[in-house]
């Protein structure tokens, strides 16, 4: 299904949806059965316990729930390459850089391909940055499943794989492969 690209909602906090629009998040369905259980029984515990908050977004053609991102305040270490690489001279040295982190996405499964996670990451990140007067986030994370889709649609999107993770993940666990991969990307890049 294509849906065109006016009549999306903003992003709309999972506490904020009207009772009688509950049903669409009831219904929703992603390639995950873990996540869309996560958003039926988990997302609202992990707001009231200020664990992560979750959002979600509609389309006016569209009579479900389009998509969700959850995310959570965090901070990460960064490489000198990675400093550099990303643009992140600051004068102040600081060992951990503050991050917003990607806990969940997921988008319906009859919308795949539409660019609907995009749509959502820039929502995410207008959000962000209208925040920055009352909290700072430099950093945007995740621990993307690492399966080639996924990979390739966080670095598309202009994120990389952390080095420093990487480091820590070799010292770690030699041989075996990794079910995430940590992810980084500059917010204001």
């Amino acid at each position: 299904m294509r849906l065109s690209d006016t009549g999306f909602t903003a992003l709309i906090p999972l506490h904020e949806v009207a009772p009688e629009e509950m049903f669409r998040v009831e219904n929703f369905r992603s390639l995950s059965s873990e996540l869309d259980d996560y958003l039926r029984n988990g997302a609202l515990d992990h707001r009231t316990e200020h664990l992560s908050t979750t959002s979600v977004i509609f389309h006016e053609d569209f009579d479900g729930l389009v998509g969700f991102i959850t995310l959570a305040n965090d901070g990460i270490k960064l490489d000198v390459t990675e400093i550099n690489h990303l643009g992140l001279n600051c004068d102040t040295q600081i060992s951990t850089f503050p991050a917003v982190k990607i806990c969940r996405l997921a988008v319906h499964e009859d919308l795949r391909g539409n660019k609907i996670g995009s749509r959502i990451l820039d929502l995410a990140i207008g959000e962000i940055v209208g925040a920055s007067g009352i909290s700072a986030a430099r950093i945007m994370i995740t621990d993307a499943v690492n399966v080639p889709k996924v990979i390739d649609f966080y670095t598309d999107y202009g994120f990389l794989e952390s080095v420093w993770a990487q480091g820590q993940l070799k010292q770690q666990k030699r041989g075996t492969v990794a079910v995430t991969i940590k992810m980084i990307r500059d917010i204001y890049a």
